[in-house]
């Protein structure tokens, strides 16, 4: 663990431009300037919003988690204990 803060490369969230960041207890999400939701950190139960990888417990890089979804423009997010909330436009 540093306790310096580690840069995370544009490249990650599909070379848009983060515009508002969220944190749960071990879980971290960004909303991009085009709406996508990445998610990343250490969650149970798909309360990343990562369903394919809902097996792994630990998700280590940007992750995202509006691939396949209906809605693509992600307004806001709430992370919990066992969940995600997501306020989205379609």
């Amino acid at each position: 663990m540093s306790a310096m803060p580690i840069p995370v490369n544009r490249e990650f969230f599909g070379g848009s431009k983060p515009t508002a960041v969220f944190a749960g207890a071990d879980v971290f999400g960004v909303i991009t300037d085009i709406g996508e939701l990445y998610t990343w950190g250490r969650a149970e139960a798909s309360s990343m919003g990562i369903y394919e990888e809902a097996s792994k417990p630990t998700q280590p890089f940007p992750w995202r988690a509006t691939k396949g979804l209906i809605f693509k423009n992600v307004l806001d997010v709430d992370f919990g204990s066992d969940h995600l909330l997501t306020l989205a436009s379609i």
